[in-house]
């Protein structure tokens, strides 16, 4: 063998695995880039869905609390509470991002800030079927006024609940842009 031969042999084999490598690191880089969008659009749509879980349980609240007066005069509103979203779980176990993977206190808030939404969904939902079919009876305006003094404090207790998880979900997204800046 010529020594030109081995040299271009070399030269070629160097080629290749620098050209090798440097696919392999384009490919990792898209990949952790691919990743990383995906895991911001999930947050994002979580995010989301909980604002607007805050605006329901606000028009809830108010509804709720502007039927009061008008139960102790043996009336009702007609307008019905609206049900919350409650998708975010389903998101979440189809695609959880590592960053909520990692964060068990985040996760454990998640959980039961859906569980408490079904809980009032069914609450709401309860109240409703009451309301429907109970008008004549005697305890209608005082047991209303439970059920609704219930819903309000339930209502409460979850925006304070989502409050939290949103400054929780901001502080990771504003700590992971920092990290790749």
């Amino acid at each position: 063998m010529s020594e030109e031969f081995i040299t271009g042999l070399i030269t070629g084999v160097i080629a290749t695995s620098i050209g090798f490598g440097f696919t392999m690191l384009w490919d990792l880089w898209k990949i952790n880039r691919e990743q990383n969008q995906k895991t911001d659009s999930v947050l994002l749509a979580v995010e989301h869905e909980l604002q607007e879980n805050i605006e329901i349980g606000k028009a809830n609240k108010e509804l709720l609390e502007a039927e009061l007066p008008v139960l102790k005069k043996g009336n009702y509103l007609i307008i019905a509470t609206l049900p919350f979203k409650k998708e975010i779980w389903g998101l979440l176990k189809l695609n959880l991002p590592n960053k909520l993977l990692k964060n068990e206190a985040m996760l454990r808030k998640l959980s039961s800030i859906t569980m408490t939404i079904s809980h009032l969904n069914e609450g709401m939902n309860s109240r409703q079927v009451y309301r429907d079919t109970s008008s004549n009876n005697t305890a209608f305006s005082d047991n209303m006024k439970g059920r609704n003094s219930m819903l309000i404090s339930e209502i409460e207790e979850l925006l304070e609940n989502i409050d939290m998880a949103i400054t929780e979900l901001n502080k990771k997204a504003n700590k992971s842009v920092k990290q790749t800046d």
